[in-house]
């Protein structure tokens, strides 16, 4: 059965620390906590699982991110089409700061990757984000993610 979500990772960068991101060169990342926004059109949670592997090809900007920081949860809802780019606008009106074009090569996004200093920011405001798109979103931990491999 063919599922499209539209998905952000909860990263946990618990020291500043500069990362080469591929093409985007080096960044700096502030310690706290930043929320990445994708979509997987199809494959449901075959792509969130998939950035839980330590043993992949660094294809996608988040892939060099999640090398050293991987994250801790994941909030996804079902969706009819692509929304990875509308989340990632809610999100942006409430996040504390941005990586430029991080994640957001394909459209014309400012970015898909924000910045929160707490964690309950992290997720009170991305949920938010999905609400006011109509969207009904869930949360897991990436322990739950891996036990369940839920199918949605």
């Amino acid at each position: 059965m063919r599922v499209n979500i539209v998905y952000s990772l909860i990263i946990p960068v618990r020291s500043r620390s500069s990362i080469k991101i591929g093409a985007l060169g080096n960044l700096k990342f502030e310690k706290g906590f930043y929320v990445y926004t994708g979509s997987s059109m199809s494959y449901g949670m075959k792509r969130v699982l998939r950035h839980t592997s330590k043993n992949k090809k660094l294809r996608w900007h988040i892939d060099y991110l999640l090398n050293s920081h991987p994250f801790s949860h994941v909030i996804f809802a079902e969706v009819e089409r692509k929304m990875e780019c509308e989340v990632a606008s809610k999100l942006r009106n409430t996040a504390f700061g941005e990586a430029p074009k991080f994640g957001s090569s394909d459209c014309n996004c400012k970015s898909h990757l924000f910045y929160f200093p707490s964690f309950s920011e992290a997720v009170t405001l991305s949920e938010k984000s999905y609400v006011e798109l109509g969207l009904k979103p869930k949360i897991l931990r990436i322990q739950e993610l891996l036990r369940e491999s839920p199918v949605i």
